[in-house]
């Protein structure tokens, strides 16, 4: 049902309501101004018969149509035709029935639209019964509606999209660019580039990009200040040419300079003729240190062995000086080369076989320290090796 007819009072013209939403109908409407719902055309009614039992709750008093001075009388139709149906407008019965059509003549009520005004706004009606609104589902109005919203809503987003961009700035390698879609326009920037100096190389002054080395410092004369040598740096100062900045540096040291070899520890040669190796070594001429090092070795000769071997024998007998065993020596027979060999290498503490020549000059007489340091000397010692052996013995 697209229209509920109205219980109509006594000389009120019949009015008809949309059941969807509950606004008043004018006649003849196909289609509720309001919600956009189909309107059924009506069915003749009988006129309501005012049975109080069976009344329709009361509906809001609507404004009464102006009163005509009479009814319209009806047109007779010629010969052969048809009467013209007239507008027939459906009442609600008081009992809920079909309703029936009104009579013609003096009694009937005048054409709805001849004595209804125009519709004002709608008043507050009664909602349609339960399950009555339901049956159509949504509202072809509501569909169109809620379709439109999210035609727009879809519109709205897909312009944003395509046409709205939110560009960040352009940097020295990278173009303007959208963060929403991506899109870049015009060119990167490029680098402003400030010239290298004395410390830093050439930079970007957009990003902080550096390329290349820094220049240098320039110095166009340096002043010694302090000569360097092969124990300590030097120094030296001057400024910068290209930044006026005042510098000082350090000199490195020289390198050594080496002297000759010398033998720092002799080769010993044991009594048998074997040969323990020594070391010699290389000093520097300016500061006096030692540079470099390597062992010492020699090969004997046969008669160098033999005057080492008498030399072990001789000292396993008695005490000798250097001199007093290169004079013994060279009285069995050796060269003075091969005895004098002999004595350097025979390992010998000359100290000691001074002190142990003065005990045995005791162990045969007496002796006062004088004389037995001159004593002594006579053997050969020097100076102070006879000091030291006296000392070892007491005097």
């Amino acid at each position: 049902m697209g229209v509920e007819d109205h219980e109509m009072r006594e000389g009120e013209v019949p009015k008809r309501f949309c059941t969807s939403c509950g606004a008043p109908l004018a006649p003849g409407q196909r289609f509720c101004t309001n919600c956009g719902a189909p309107v059924p055309e009506a069915a003749p009614a009988e006129p309501a018969e005012a049975d109080e039992s069976t009344a329709q709750p009361e509906q809001p008093e609507q404004e009464e149509p102006a009163e005509q001075e009479g009814p319209a009388e009806p047109t007779e139709p010629e010969d052969g035709e048809e009467p013209a149906d007239a507008e027939v407008t459906e009442v609600l019965p008081a009992d809920g029935g079909p309703g029936e059509p009104e009579p013609e003549g003096e009694g009937a009520m005048p054409d709805a639209t001849d004595v209804l005004p125009e519709p004002e706004a709608a008043p507050e009606t009664a909602p349609a019964p339960e399950g009555e609104g339901t049956k159509r589902g949504i509202p072809k109005r509501a569909i169109i509606i809620a379709a439109a919203a999210v035609a727009a809503v879809v519109i709205a987003v897909a312009g944003w999209y395509l046409l709205y961009h939110d560009w960040s700035p352009a940097t020295c390698t990278e173009p303007e660019t959208c963060t929403i879609c991506g899109r870049a326009r015009a060119e990167a920037l490029g680098h402003d580039w400030e010239r290298a100096t004395c410390t830093e190389p050439r930079t970007c002054a957009r990003c902080g990009e550096t390329d290349g080395e820094p220049l240098g410092h320039d110095v166009g004369e340096w002043e010694v200040v302090t000569e360097a040598t092969c124990t300590q740096q030097g120094e030296r100062r001057g400024t910068c040419t290209r930044c006026g900045e005042e510098l000082s540096e350090t000199i490195d040291k020289v390198d050594h300079t080496p002297g000759d070899w010398q033998v720092t520890t002799d080769v010993t040669v044991t009594s048998s003729g074997d040969v323990i190796d020594g070391e010699e070594s290389r000093t520097c001429t300016a500061c006096g240190a030692v540079v470099e090092t390597r062992p010492y070795t020699m090969e004997l000769t046969v008669s160098q062995a033999n005057a080492l071997r008498s030399a072990a024998s001789y000292l396993d007998f008695t005490h000798f000086s250097h001199s007093g065993l290169v004079d013994q020596l060279e009285f069995e027979g050796y060269s003075t080369e091969d005895a004098t060999f002999a004595a350097d290498h025979c390992g010998a503490d000359w100290n000691e076989q001074a002190a142990g020549k003065a005990q045995d000059y005791l162990d045969f007489m007496g002796f006062s320290r004088q004389g037995l340091i001159d004593q002594l000397m006579f053997e050969g010692f020097t100076y102070e090796q006879a000091v030291y052996g006296v000392d070892a013995v007491g005097l």
